[in-house]
Order: structure tokens, then sequence, then C-alpha cells
């Protein structure tokens, strides 16, 4: 039983906040007031999807979003309060609240209302609310109820059975129009196929050697090649290496003021370097020992300057005339010296300078690469033969290459032909087990069907002849019919109205027979939300109606009824006549 209901931004309502109790409750509002949103709320917020509430578009004007929390007391005695809310985005999110846990799942949240009440949630969203009751046929209509029966009367196994009975013979016969049987005007005989077959395996045999003897021959025409492309770059490599000995033989031929070939350079260069140095080492020798000299002869002149200056061979004193003599012939000897000096270093100083530019060039060819000589030479003529030969052989190889093709297919078309004539006989086998299997799956489906409906029937009776009943009591004549599967037809003599075809009255008052009687029968529902039942109907029938609802919950199993109305002096007469009905006015929106 839902205990509370509070709307928030939830199409009429901004806030609402209704408390609710068991037996008939009576909600009398004037229209656009909000009666449909409460019932639609309340759907909503039960059963979700399975509401066929488009909860996005219920969103009160420009809200973000809008929420419906229930309240709600359980068949087992627990209470669980239900928080559903949805944004303009069409997110919605769940809770549930427990004693013992919270649900946060809509897949939990309809195990635990199916476990509780008995029913699959669509299922007891057809039941337990109608919505838009004065244009049910716009809205919610017929029930879609046979699985539910099924299950309730144990005959579940039996329709399950059909249905699979249904896909196998479904599945059959689309094997059935896929298995094709080809009818050959001219066959050949297996025996040329086969024959025929082995000769093309022969042929692809031979022509594969031939292939693999041509690979070997390219293999070796093309080893050919390679070393006579070898021995070309070697070749090029020389004669490049040649050319620029033959330039720097030139620059060395112009420095040296003599001729100088490639074939000499090296010799030639090396032995000038040579000849250079050995010229800077002698002339720099020859300075040194001038130098030396020249030491020598300063200190001597220093020893003429002291008064007791002797003579360095006889060690007799000198006289002043005899030393500044000495003196004399000490200084031509240093300026001679000097002028040896001096001459020296500037022919070792002009012979660097030569060598320089020799070593420079030594240096030169000595950084020039030497290519590596082939082990093996192999001549130009012979290199071009090579290369006409592999061309020849590529196309010889191609030729091959196209046979094994044509071989191949043929083979494999012929190896086709063989496997088409064990696939047909297999075909006709696997028609003749399709045809038997669809025959009995077709006989089962139709068997459990038959049996499932009788045994429904058997079961729905009690409840088809009790709606009968209250009908005719209503109506006066004709039958209301209610099949296995939840569909109402009204029987009017011989003629079989569906129910597309009854008058809103008739529509609204068979939708609340069949509502009331079903959900007590197959569920554990004990509340159920009407929105607006009595409206369109004509006075006699409304005051019936209203009276049947306000009723309803003194059942054993049904404890509150809720129903919207704009019936205000019918309400008010029913809470006198009813003593457990009850009336709340709703007199704008809050």
């Amino acid at each position: 039983m839902i205990r509370r209901l509070q709307l928030r931004n939830w199409r009429a309502y901004e806030n609402l906040d209704l408390e609710l109790g068991p037996g008939a409750t009576f909600i009398v509002a004037s229209n656009g007031i909000g009666k449909t949103s409460l019932i639609m709320g309340a759907a909503w917020g039960l059963f979700g999807d399975a509401s066929r509430v488009t909860a996005a578009e219920e969103i009160r004007g420009d809200a973000d979003d809008a929420r419906v929390v229930i309240d709600l007391r359980l068949p087992s005695g627990i209470d669980a309060a239900i928080t559903r809310s949805i944004n303009r985005k069409g997110k919605v999110s769940i809770e549930a609240k427990l004693p013992d846990r919270e649900i946060t799942s809509q897949d939990e949240l309809d195990e635990l209302l199916t476990s509780e009440f008995g029913a699959d949630t669509h299922v007891l969203a057809q039941l337990t609310v109608m919505i838009h009751g004065g244009a049910v046929e716009t809205f919610q209509g017929e029930f879609d109820l046979q699985d539910h029966l099924a299950g309730v009367f144990g005959v579940t196994p039996l329709f399950e059975g059909a249905r699979a009975a249904k896909t196998v013979a479904d599945r059959t016969a689309s094997a059935l129009r896929k298995v094709k049987v080809t009818q050959r005007s001219e066959k050949r005989a297996k025996e040329d196929i086969v024959a025929e077959l082995q000769s093309v395996i022969d042929q692809l045999t031979e022509t594969n050697e031939a292939r693999d003897q041509l690979a070997e021959a390219i293999a070796e025409t093309q080893t050919s090649i390679r070393i006579g492309a070898d021995w070309s770059r070697y070749r090029a490599g020389m004669g490049e290496r040649q050319e620029k000995l033959g330039a720097i033989a030139e620059q060395a031929s112009s420095h040296l003021e003599r001729a100088v070939t490639a074939e000499t350079l090296v010799e030639v260069l090396t032995k000038v370097d040579q000849e250079i140095t050995e010229s800077v080492a002698a002339a720099e020798n020859k300075a040194a020992s001038a130098r030396g000299k020249s030491e020598l002869i300063q200190a001597a002149m220093a020893d003429l300057d002291n008064a007791d200056a002797v003579c360095p061979t006889c060690l007799r004193p000198l006289s002043e005339h005899d030393a500044n003599r000495a003196e004399q012939e000490h200084t031509q000897h240093l300026q001679k010296l000097e002028s040896e000096i001096a001459e020296a270093a500037a022919k070792a100083e002009e012979a660097r300078a030569a060598g320089a530019e020799i070593h420079a060039l030594l240096e030169h060819v000595r950084t020039l690469p030497v290519p590596l000589e082939p082990e093996t030479q192999i001549a130009e003529t012979q290199l071009k033969a090579a290369e006409n030969l592999l061309v020849k052989q590529n196309e010889e190889l191609q030729v091959l290459d196209k046979k094994l093709a044509v071989l191949a297919n043929t083979g494999a078309t012929l190896q086709s032909s063989l496997e088409e004539f064990d696939a047909e006989q297999e075909r006709m086998r696997e028609l003749e087990i399709l045809y038997r299997e669809e025959g009995i799956a077709l006989a089962t489906h139709e068997a459990l069907i038959e049996t499932g409906n009788a045994i429904t029937q058997d079961y729905i009776e009690p409840l088809a002849a009790e709606i009968e009943s209250r009908w005719k009591t209503m109506f006066g004549a004709g039958g209301l019919n209610l099949s296995p599967e939840g569909h109402i037809t009204r029987q009017i003599g011989s003629r079989t109205l569906e129910f597309g075809s009854l008058s809103g009255g008739e529509k609204v008052w068979a939708l609340l027979l069949t509502r009331l009687l079903i959900a007590a029968a197959s569920t554990k529902a004990p509340f159920i939300w009407l929105d607006e039942p009595l409206e369109h109907l004509d006075p006699r029938l409304r005051k019936v109606v209203a009276g049947t609802l306000a009723k309803a919950s003194a059942g054993a199993g049904l404890r509150q009824v809720i129903v919207t109305t704009y019936e205000s002096e019918l309400a008010r007469q029913l809470m006198e006549d009813v003593p457990s009905a009850s009336l709340i006015y709703v007199t704008a929106s809050e």
C-alpha cells in the first residue's frame, strides 16, 4: 500500500506531500488542478518505464529536474521509501531504502516488487494503475497478460515449449529456403572428372619441377650478375682513384718544377719529403753549432774586460794592446757566426715551407680510398650476356606461373564438381530431415498452445463468469468475454465486438472489472490507483461504478483504492454510505 506520495516539479505540482491510508480514497479536484499528475507520478515513481509514462516530458515548467518519492508498505510488512528523479536530458536516478539495505538499480527494484507482489512490474503497472480513465483507448487499452496468467496458473512451461517449438519450426523453414538442389541437365560421369583431375595433378607436378629448375638457374644467373656488378664497381673506383692521383701529380709537378706521374707520385713525394726533412735538420744543426761558438766567444770577450785578463792558451797576462786586438778579432768572428746563424735559420724556414706543401700532398694521397678487388673477375661481355639471360629466364618463369595458375583453377573446378556430386546427395537427405523436423515442430507448437490455452481457460472461466455476471447487472444484455491472453470482447447475439468497438463507458467498466478481479486473483498487490474512471459515464453507471470502487477495498486482498474525480457530491455521498471511504480535496497546484 502506498502510504505517502511526494511530487516535486512534476507536471502541475511544484511541491506536493500527500499522506494516504487504507480503504477507498476519492481525491476531488477541478479540471486542470492535477488529478492525472497524481496518478502518473505514482505510476512512474513506483514502476518507472513499465508505467509507459514519458517522465522527461512531465518536468514542470522551466525546472531542471523532477522527483517522485513514495513511501510503500510491502505485503511482507516491510516499509520501503522509493525516490526516483529525472533531469531534462532523461537521466534517471533511483534509490529505494529498506530497513536492511538500499537499492539503486531498476533491475534490483523490479526483482523486489515482483517478489513481493507476485507479478512482473509491467503486469503490475497494467493492473494497479489506470491513467486517463476516460480515454483509455488512447493510452493503455487492453491487457497483455498471457505470460502472467500462464505463470499464475502453472502453464508457463507449456507456452515456453510452444515458443521453443515455433522457434525450431521457423529455423527449419529458414533452413529449407536456403537448401537448394541443383538439377543437372547434362551430367558428366564421375569417372571422367576423376581422370581429368588426375591429369591436371600430373601436369601440376611436372610444371612445378620445371619451375624449381628454372628458379635455380635464375639464382645462378643473378649470382653472375652480382659478381659482374662488384667488378664494375671496382674498376670504376680504381679509375676514380687514378684520376685523383693524376690531379695531385700535376700539383706536385708544379711545386717541384719537374714532371711527376700518378705512378711515381708516392715515391717522388716520399723522397722529397725525406730530403726536405734532412735539409731542415742540417740547417738547424749548423745554426745550433754557430750559436754554441758565439756563446763561447761572448764568454771570452767578457773575460777580456777584466783587469787580470790572461791568454787562454799560455795563461800569461795580456797587455792592454793585446786585449784590444783580441776583442776586435772576437767581434769579427761573432759577426761571421751571426751571419751563419741567420743564413741557416732562413734556409731551415724555407725548407719547412716547401716541406709543408709536399707533406700535405703526400697526406692527400694516403687518404684516397683503395677499392677492394673482388676475388672473381668477369668481363663486360659476360655481364651483358648474364643480364640478357636473366630477362629471358624471368619471362619463362612468368609463363610457368600462368600455366600453374590455370592448372590450379582447373583442378579446383574439377574438385568442386566432385564435391557437388556428394553435396547434392547430402542436401536431399537434409531436405528430408528438415521437412520432417518442421512438421513435428509445428504440430508440437499447436498442441502445446491448445493445451496451455485450454488449461488457462479452465482457470480463467470463474473470473470470466464473474465479469460476465457483473456486466449483465450493469448493462442487462450481452456478455463480456476475457480470453486467456487478457483480450476483452463483448458478445451480442452472434456478433463478437472487439475491445476497440466498445463505447467509452463500456471500456471503462470492462477494464475496471477485469482489473479488479484479475489483480485480486493473480497478484498480491493490495492497491489500485484510478485516474477519473467516472468521466464520460452516464449518471446511473457513474453511481454504480463509484459504489463498486468504494466497497472494493473491503475485500481480503485489496486494501487501498485511490480514485481521482471532479464529482464532489458523489464522493461525499459515498463517504456517508461506505464508512471506510475517505475524501481529499485538492483545490490548487502546490
